[in-house]
């Protein structure tokens, strides 16, 4: 559904709304002042009926407002989103991660090509990024998670960022992932030219087995159980 349906047809279901409550007072009242009149009882049932098909209309409205159009707008938005950040977006799923080279936050220096035999979770973020930090605390879940792991190693690159500002970050936010700075985005632009956060599972041979924009709480259980299943041998 385009916007422009969307917006046309929460404006109908707007003032069917608006006429359903007025209606439904209007009736009410009739209902009680049919108390009163030597017609009452033909007159309460009438106001009484037309009161219930009032909120019926009223139900329905709500009903197709919440469940059928702003759902439908939302997986319409998503797929914007998606098209949109796909023009971004320089790999995918089956490819041979890029190279990228940078210095840990301990000082380490990280290389994609040394990580070959291990499964790698490359996450793109920056300090001022809303979504970033949502995502940040199920980042340091998964990390934890599989820490013991000597097969599993997570590295997570402030695009645009000093060293010293993903520090901060860093302790602002109470986190032990390892972390690193890419200031001159030579890392980040070897993935996309835009757009983050961005997550990628890399495979034990070098290749991109997951890879997802923004942040979306039901990603969290596909990244993990993609780590999970690479780290298993199962990808």
């Amino acid at each position: 559904m385009s916007s422009s349906v969307y917006n046309i047809f929460v404006m109908i279901l707007g003032v069917v709304g608006i006429l359903s409550i007025v209606a439904a007072i209007a009736f009410f009242v009739a209902a009680i002042i049919g108390w009163r009149t030597p017609l009452r009882n033909r007159r309460f049932r009438w106001s009484a009926g037309l009161f219930a098909a009032a909120l019926g209309t009223l139900a329905g409205q709500q009903a197709l407002l919440w469940f059928v159009f702003l759902p439908s707008l939302g997986r319409e938005m998503r797929a914007s989103h998606d098209r949109a950040v796909g023009l971004t977006t320089l790999t995918k799923v089956g490819d041979i991660a890029p190279e990228y080279s940078v210095v840990a936050d301990d000082g380490t220096p990280i290389e994609a090509e040394t990580l070959r035999g291990k499964v790698v979770v490359l996450n793109f973020f920056a300090t001022w990024c809303g979504p970033c930090i949502q995502e940040m605390p199920h980042l340091q879940a998964i990390s934890d998670e599989f820490a013991t792991n000597q097969d599993f190693f997570m590295i997570v690159i402030g695009r645009e960022e000093t060293p010293a500002a993903v520090a901060e970050f860093k302790a602002k936010h109470g986190l032990t992932l390892r972390m690193a700075a890419d200031p001159a985005r030579s890392a980040f632009n070897r993935y996309a030219s835009e757009s983050i956060p961005r997550t990628y599972v890399i495979s034990r041979n070098g290749a991109i087995i997951y890879q997802t924009v923004g942040f979306y709480p039901e990603e969290i259980s596909k990244l993990r159980e993609c780590v999970a299943k690479a780290l298993n041998g199962s990808e």
